[in-house]
C-alpha cells in the first residue's frame, strides 16, 4: 500500500493551472521592467523577483502537482535573493557611515 497524494489543483487555463500562468505573465512583465531600466544596480534585484516568478511557474510543469509543495519555497528563496540584493545596494549592511 503506497501513499496517495491528492492534490487539489485550483482553477484551470487550458491545461494549466491558473497560478502557472499568472507567474508566468508576473515573470514576463517584470523582464520588460528589467529591460526598461537597463544593467544598473536595481536590475538585479528585480531579476532574482522575477525568476521567482519564472521558477514557481515551471515547478508544477516540470515535476508535476506532488512537488507543488517546492512553489512557496522557491518564491521565498529568490524574492530573499532580491531583498537582499536591493539592502546591499542602499548600504543597509554597511555598518560606519560614509566619510564626505
Amino acid at each position: 500500500m503506497g501513499l496517495t497524494i491528492i492534490a487539489n489543483t485550483g482553477p484551470l487555463v487550458g491545461d494549466a493551472m491558473l497560478f502557472t500562468v499568472v507567474n508566468f505573465i508576473a515573470f514576463l512583465v517584470t523582464l520588460l521592467f528589467v529591460l526598461k531600466i537597463g544593467t544598473g544596480k536595481i536590475g538585479q534585484p528585480i531579476f532574482f523577483i522575477g525568476l521567482s516568478f519564472l521558477v514557481s511557474a515551471l515547478i508544477p510543469s516540470v515535476f508535476g502537482v506532488e512537488n507543488i509543495w517546492l512553489v512557496p519555497l522557491s518564491q521565498t528563496f529568490f524574492c530573499l535573493m532580491g531583498i537582499l540584493s536591493l539592502m546591499n545596494i542602499f548600504e543597509l549592511f554597511r555598518v560606519s557611515k560614509k566619510e564626505k
